[in-house]
Order: structure tokens, then sequence, then C-alpha cells
């Protein structure tokens, strides 16, 4: 499928931002460490109890960008359910783009002050993590928070989230679940048409079993796709988050 990239111009307090055109439909890449549009200490805490009778839970996400969500998830877990985090890794992630994949794999990440702040509020030991982001801070807490600076990803993040080629609409299908799977979809189906996101939940209402997870995001929440998701079984736990009920 064709890929244009359309670098966005506007200022941005995000980690990544462009646009890009997908078979001629515009798609958005704007991402940020610790989005608030969930609550990551909660979703960490839901997904232990939710899946506390499971021994091993697929956490798939599509159109991950740069990986800034993923990383997030990981370390929300590591901090917020460190006895049951490993059971929930690596995350699947994957994305249409070639460009993005390749470049999410080589482990390097864009932060600005605004994330430096955000991950060190959430409890993140920020230059383990992401070595040398303490002293740009320390250097740049003044500045501009637009300012950003790539720095290397450690391991012990990177092994812990796979990042592939795939289209979302054909991977939907493939999952095989055990109520043992969560699903991010945020801020990527909100771009389609009422009656393609339509599609999409009614596709994951059918493999999704009950007791899995479904998570959308600020673009979505905006579509009014919670309605969407009760008609398909989905009951909304916390914000944007959402459990599979018995058929």
């Amino acid at each position: 499928m064709p890929v244009t990239t359309l670098y966005n111009k506007r200022p941005s307090f995000r980690s990544m931002s462009c646009d890009y055109k997908l078979n001629g439909q515009e798609m958005g890449l704007y991402t940020w460490m610790f989005r608030d549009d969930v609550n990551w200490r909660k979703l960490a805490l839901l997904e232990s109890v939710n899946f506390s009778n499971k021994d091993k839970v697929n956490i798939i996400q599509f159109a991950p960008s740069d990986g800034s969500e993923g990383y997030t998830q990981i370390l929300s877990l590591l901090l917020h359910s460190p006895e049951d985090a490993e059971k929930f890794l690596p995350i699947q992630a994957y994305d249409i783009n070639p460009d993005i994949v390749n470049s999410a794999n080589k482990g390097y990440l864009n932060l600005n002050i605004g994330d430096i702040e955000r991950l060190a509020k959430n409890g993140v030991n920020v230059e383990k993590c992401f070595p040398g982001s303490l002293q740009y801070y320390i250097e740049n807490k003044n500045s501009e928070k637009l300012i950003f600076k790539t720095f290397k990803v450690a391991e012990e993040l990177t092994k812990k989230i796979k990042f592939n080629q795939g289209d979302m609409f054909k991977i939907l299908p493939q999952i095989k679940d055990d109520s043992n799977t969560v699903i991010f979809a945020r801020n990527s189906i909100g771009y389609y048409d009422e009656k393609t996101r339509e599609a999409f939940i009614s596709k994951a209402s059918k493999v999704l079993k009950a007791g899995s997870l479904f998570i959308i995001g600020l673009l979505e929440e905006e579509w009014g796709l919670e309605y969407v998701m009760r008609r398909y079984g989905f009951k909304k736990v916390i914000r944007n988050v959402f459990r599979k009920g018995a058929l």
C-alpha cells in the first residue's frame, strides 16, 4: 500500500508529529509519553486484577507510531503491577507503514522537556530508561518545551515490545483469544469513516471473548465510539478502556 509522509509544520509538544497518506486516506502520527487520555496507573492495576487467573496475556497494539505509548504501557506495568508485568510482555505492535516500523525497531525515541517531566511525574527513572535524558533536562529545563533530543531506549524496555509490519484490518481476525487479550487501537481507527469504524468494532466483538480488553483514545472518544462499542458487547471500565462481556 503506498504511503506518502507529509510532515506537520505546526508546533507540537509531542515525541512524534507528522501526517502521511495511506491509499488516499490522510493519517496522523501524534503521540507522546503518558498521553493523558488513559489513566495508565489505573490501567496497569486493572490489567493485573482482570487477568489474575491467566498465566499469559497478549497485548496487541495497532498503529504504535514511534513506540511512545507502547513504552508507556510497559513502564506502567513495571511500576504498578511488577509481580505480573512479565506475563503481559512482550507487546506485539503492528503498523502498516514500513518506515515507521523500521524506525521504531532501531530503539530510539525523541523526547522533549515535557516528555521527561511526565516520565518523572509518573515515577519513571528517566536516566535508567533513557540514558542522558536527565542531564538533558537539567541543562534545558528553562528552555522552550518544543526542543527535542533523540535518546537510545534502554534494552530493558526495547526487548519488551516487538514492532511488526501489518495491516490491523487483516491482523484483527487472525487473533486467537482465550479471554487473555488486550487490544490497543488508540487514536487510529478514529481516522476512518463511521462505517469502517463500526465494522472494526463488530469484528473485534467476534474475535474477543469475555474478559478481554479493548482500548481506544481521545480521537475515538470524540467520535462517540463508546456508544458503538456498547452495542457490540463492550462495557466501559475506565476512561477509554472497555471489557468484552459475555454474549
